[in-house]
């Protein structure tokens, strides 16, 4: 059975935020064009819309910020902004002050 376009973006975009967690980011910034390019999808508003999601936000761990771009919010010039939660089993990073 062949993906469509929806599918490869909802298994791939999860993939982008783990990177960004492992590298210790609280924060990315995901273009649809970026996306859509690196997938070969047809639509900016497919990408736009799984990275939109709830389902999207709740599977990775994120919240969104910020979306800018054009007003239609379809183009390759949209860009997302995350921040990056942490998950459950996380701890914060502890500080030591050297005493």
């Amino acid at each position: 059975m062949a993906v469509g376009d929806t599918d490869k973006i909802r298994r791939y975009a999860p993939h982008l935020i783990e990177n960004a967690r492992r590298e210790g980011k609280t924060r990315i910034t995901i273009g649809v064009g970026d996306v859509r390019n690196e997938l070969g999808v047809k639509n900016y508003s497919d990408v736009f819309r799984v990275l939109k999601s709830d389902e999207f936000h709740t599977k990775s761990g994120t919240r969104l910020i910020y979306d800018r771009g054009v007003p239609s919010r379809s183009g390759a010039n949209v860009y997302l902004e995350f921040e990056i939660l942490p998950l459950s089993g996380d701890r914060p990073k502890e500080h030591h002050n050297g005493s």
